[in-house]
C-alpha cells in the first residue's frame, strides 16, 4: 500500500495577478504592481498602528503580546521575552464560511 501524501496547493502573487488580469482585462504586469502596492500600504499601515479593513475579506491589525518569562532549553536559564506587537487577521464571515464549506 502506497503512502498517500497530502498535496498542498499554493497561489503565488504572480498566479493571483494572472487570474485577476484574465478577469479584468488589465495586463498582468499592471495587476502585479497594484498587488505589490496594496501589500506595501497594508505593511506601512500596520507599522503606524492602523488597522486595515477589507470588506468581505477581513481586518488586518496588530495585537500586543505582553512580556513573558521563558527558558533557554539548552541551559535552563530564565530569559525575559519583551512585549511586542504581532500581526493578526480577523477573517470576514464570508471567508470563514467559504473555507469551512470545503471537504476535509
Amino acid at each position: 500500500m502506497k503512502n498517500e501524501q497530502k498535496q498542498e496547493h499554493f497561489l503565488r502573487k504572480s498566479d493571483v495577478a494572472g487570474i485577476i488580469a484574465e478577469r479584468t482585462g488589465v495586463t498582468k504586469k499592471v495587476t502585479e504592481q497594484v498587488i505589490t502596492e496594496m501589500l506595501e500600504v497594508i505593511k506601512e499601515s500596520l507599522a503606524e498602528g492602523t488597522t486595515v479593513e477589507l470588506h468581505y475579506f477581513g481586518k488586518i491589525g496588530a495585537v500586543r503580546r505582553e512580556s513573558r518569562l521563558a527558558r533557554n532549553p539548552t541551559t535552563g536559564e530564565a530569559v525575559e521575552i519583551p512585549a511586542r506587537f504581532v500581526p493578526h487577521i480577523k477573517w470576514a464571515k464570508a471567508v470563514r464560511e467559504a473555507t469551512s464549506a470545503r471537504e476535509a
